[in-house]
């Protein structure tokens, strides 16, 4: 028992700058992807407030209208467009909801 556990210390020990080297190697490799994204977050940003300034339009609208474009299955997507014209129509009744018919015919 006591010659096993002095085995696994001493495989513990000679991991541990193999250990130290994955490390540091990912650290390395790590940072300047972490850099990228986050320049590309910011490009991200910029592009955003230019949209919504633009246009006037909220980011959750948009984001909302292309999650549902976005959808390749045209069964799924038209179900998709189909329960949030159900839903708007419900919760919001005599409200016309034209945006869909724009994304479903940008769809096709």
């Amino acid at each position: 028992m006591a010659e096993k556990l002095t085995q696994e210390s001493a495989n513990k020990e000679h991991n541990v700058g193999a250990r130290l080297d994955a490390i540091k190697k990912l650290d390395r490799e790590l940072r300047p992807l972490e850099t990228q994204m986050e320049d590309i977050k910011e490009e991200m940003r910029e592009l955003r407030q230019t949209f919504k300034a633009d246009t006037g339009i909220t980011l959750a609208d948009f984001n909302a209208a292309r999650r549902i474009a976005c959808i390749e299955d045209d069964d799924e997507r038209r179900g998709k467009i189909d329960n949030f014209r159900e839903c708007y129509n419900a919760l919001m009744p005599g409200e016309q909801l034209n945006w869909l018919d724009a994304v479903a015919a940008a769809a096709e």
